[in-house]
């Protein structure tokens, strides 16, 4: 009635302003009302919780509301990063477990080849054993250790000096002579490097065997720089070059010998010229 009357007391040209006015009010009316209905779906504790977070925020990281908001901005991306560098850290982990199985195989492929051509070694090695009168064995044991750059084999040395005794670490079994003969058959099998040296690799033998260790040196002296310390007359034989070692006084010298000189040496090391006058007439005793 009260919208009606106004109506009536207006000029024409007003109508329209009063009408939108109207849907304006209508329509403001309209939005209070769903916003009051969301307010009635909360209860007084649930708003009254909702303050206290709010201040309990503003005193923390406020102290004003748009510094709360900022702080959260901060932190948000703060997060973002966080996530990102653990979803690249987990990126990495995968790649990580990819790459240490396909060494482990590529390890374990080595391991096999190691193993393969241990036992070719080996075999070469037994040959050469024979040939020095030697009933040793030798093998290789294979441990598997933490990959490490050289891949998962710890390989010892093993063996015995009885052809059917237990295999122990060289090292542990051998004498400095039998250690250097085992070694010769090794390099024999195996040498890689240029210059090989041998102390004592005569101890304890002599006759046939002392023969055949010549034989031996000598054929390894065509790949390889062979220096031996020897006391036996049939390894100088086989030497090309012949050094003494002599002391005078408290000082020892190194001598290179000539033909004369080595020829010299060879009969001391036989025992001199009476016992190679001795094998001599015992050698020609038997021709007659």
């Amino acid at each position: 009635y009260a919208l009606r009357r106004v109506y009536s007391l207006l000029e024409d040209k007003h109508h329209d302003l009063l009408d939108n006015a109207v849907e304006s009010i209508a329509e403001l009316n309209n939005r209070i009302g769903k916003e009051l209905a969301k307010i009635e779906d909360i209860n007084l504790e649930e708003i009254e919780n909702r303050l206290w977070v709010y201040k309990k925020l503003r005193r923390k990281y406020g102290p004003t509301t748009e510094d709360v908001l900022a702080n959260f901005k901060k932190w948000s991306e703060e997060i973002r990063i966080v996530e990102k560098t653990i979803e690249i850290l987990e990126n990495a982990e995968r790649e990580r477990q990819r790459l240490e199985s396909e060494l482990r195989d590529l390890a374990l492929q080595i391991s096999e080849k190691r193993k393969g051509a241990a036992r070719k070694i080996v075999k070469a090695i037994s040959e050469h054993l024979q040939d020095l009168n030697m009933n040793a064995r030798i093998d290789f044991s294979f441990y598997e250790k933490t990959m490490a750059r050289n891949g998962i084999d710890e390989v010892e040395l093993v063996g015995s000096t009885l052809s059917d005794g237990p295999l122990y670490p060289l090292r542990k079994i051998a004498s400095g002579g039998e250690l250097s003969r085992l070694m010769l058959a090794l390099e024999l099998s195996m040498a890689s490097t240029d210059v090989l040296v041998y102390d004592e690799i005569d101890a304890g033998i002599g006759g046939v065997t002392a023969v055949k260790l010549a034989q031996k040196l000598s054929e390894l002296s065509k790949k390889h720089q062979v220096i031996v310390v020897t006391h036996l007359p049939q390894i100088a034989l086989k030497a090309d070059k012949h050094l003494s070692l002599r002391r005078i006084g408290d000082t020892g010298r190194v001598i290179e010998l000539d033909e004369k000189g080595r020829i010299e040496e060879i009969e001391r090391m036989f025992g001199g010229k009476e016992v190679i006058e001795i094998i001599g007439d015992l050698s020609n005793g038997k021709e007659k």
